[in-house]
């Protein structure tokens, strides 16, 4: 075959490769306007459209997540309002009654919300992790993929282990002996459950297609791998 192609005029080779570009690139075009336009999931709840039940609900989260209003999570859980009721109580105690440091529950926050490519997540406590003590460089670390090297010694303990819990659903012995150095027993359970809040979290804001209020861009680049462990 190889041979044969030699022997054919230049001219014919470069009409060849011209033609099958061309229908490649009409192949492609069809494909493209064969796709349907991007629907909408979920129509974003407003005020008047909720019920009664609904209304005192969203009046309650209010208080303690005015930035999100009824977006993000809320759009979609709040059509079960009975069911975020009792996701509500548990959120607010992970994070305001929590054993667990300020610092550690905002790494574990950054450290899902850039595993489950949650923008929404990380755009509404990256200024919580800030103000709760995180390293702003290791916080961009996180951002980019990479390995988050200014943490101190705790802060790695808790952001491998967050890593590990992520990517392999438990951790190795040598993990969980690491953060019991610095996490009690109750610290431990609040650190696990944590860790399940955020991943349920990121799992709705992504099925959900949750957009960042007034249109700005996703804080998240994308990043071709998970993020190391070390």
């Amino acid at each position: 075959m190889t041979a044969q192609l030699r022997q054919c005029p230049r001219w014919f080779l470069l009409v060849t490769v011209m033609v099958t570009a061309c229908v490649s690139s009409k192949k492609n075009v069809q494909e493209d306007a064969a796709q349907p336009p991007k629907r909408i999931r979920f129509e974003q709840l407003t005020t008047d459209k909720l019920n009664d039940k609904q209304k005192a609900l969203a009046e309650e989260i209010a208080k303690n997540a005015k930035k999100a209003g009824l977006g993000g999570p809320f759009n979609l859980l709040l059509r079960d309002p009975d069911m975020l009721a009792a996701l509500n109580g548990f959120s607010n105690y992970m994070r305001f009654n929590t054993s667990l440091p300020p610092k550690y529950c905002e790494l574990v926050t950054m450290v899902q919300a850039r595993f489950w490519k949650a923008q929404f997540l990380w755009w509404a406590h990256y200024p919580i992790a800030i103000k709760a003590g995180l390293d702003a460089a290791a916080i961009e670390n996180i951002k980019q993929g990479q390995y988050p090297n200014s943490l101190q010694n705790d802060e790695k303990a808790v952001y491998r282990a967050t890593v590990e819990i992520s990517r392999y659903h438990n951790l190795t012995d040598r993990t969980f002996w690491w953060l019991r150095k610095y996490l009690n027993e109750k610290q431990m359970a609040d650190f696990v459950a944590l860790n399940g809040l955020h991943t349920m979290i990121g799992m709705v804001l992504n099925v959900s297609d949750a957009q960042i209020p007034g249109g700005e861009a996703p804080p998240l680049p994308a990043v071709p791998h998970v993020l190391p462990l070390k």
